[in-house]
């Protein structure tokens, strides 16, 4: 009899303890080797750092930049789901360079452009129009050639009104308003 009660004492003690939940689905244990086995007693073996499986019933050490994305760039559909931590580092594009003299170029590939040939711009399009920038878009444009703002025209405002000449070196933001008239307008500094 006692033998029989020290039997359900100790299957009900594994049942409830601590160690015992930790193989439980949905648990993790950390900081330790667990042996992983299926159910008809397959061993799916042993190793550390990222795993990965065959679907047989096999595990094995992932290899880097093959099995799992090494870096960044390599996810092609990426989905943040939360803030970003930039680590005090800055997140920039290519800068694209405006064509040759062109005084209204299209704006809707990036961020950072270099300017072309032009003597002064006038407007920074979609390629015909306005009908594709978004209210609050963003543009930097680096000078590397003298070169202006026409701040006269309707469609960029700056400088108090007043045409600006920009040297090699120099830079201006933009920021597209599109509340102002329906057309909207470049707001520069």
């Amino acid at each position: 009899m006692k033998k029989i009660l020290f039997s359900i004492w100790l299957i009900f003690a594994l049942m409830v303890s601590p160690a015992f939940a930790q193989y439980q689905q949905g648990n993790t244990r950390t900081g330790a080797q667990v042996d992983l086995y299926l159910e008809n007693a397959k061993d799916l073996g042993t190793t550390t750092g990222i795993v990965k499986s065959d679907g047989a019933n096999t595990i094995a050490a992932a290899t880097d930049g093959t099995d799992y994305l090494s870096t960044l760039v390599a996810d092609t559909t990426p989905q943040l789901g939360g803030f970003l931590d930039l680590n005090n580092k800055l997140v920039t594009d290519a800068a694209n360079a405006f064509g040759g003299a062109d005084t209204t170029p299209n704006v809707t590939g990036g961020t950072i452009f270099k300017s072309g040939g032009a003597d002064a711009y006038t407007d920074f399009d979609d390629g015909t129009n306005h009908t594709n920038l978004k209210d609050g878009q963003l543009m930097i444009i680096l000078f590397q050639h003298a070169a202006g703002l026409d701040c006269t025209s309707s469609q960029i405002n700056c400088n108090s009104g007043n045409d600006w000449t920009a040297s090699d070196g120099d830079a201006a933001i933009c920021v597209f308003d599109d509340t102002t008239d329906g057309d909207g307008q470049w707001l520069c500094v």
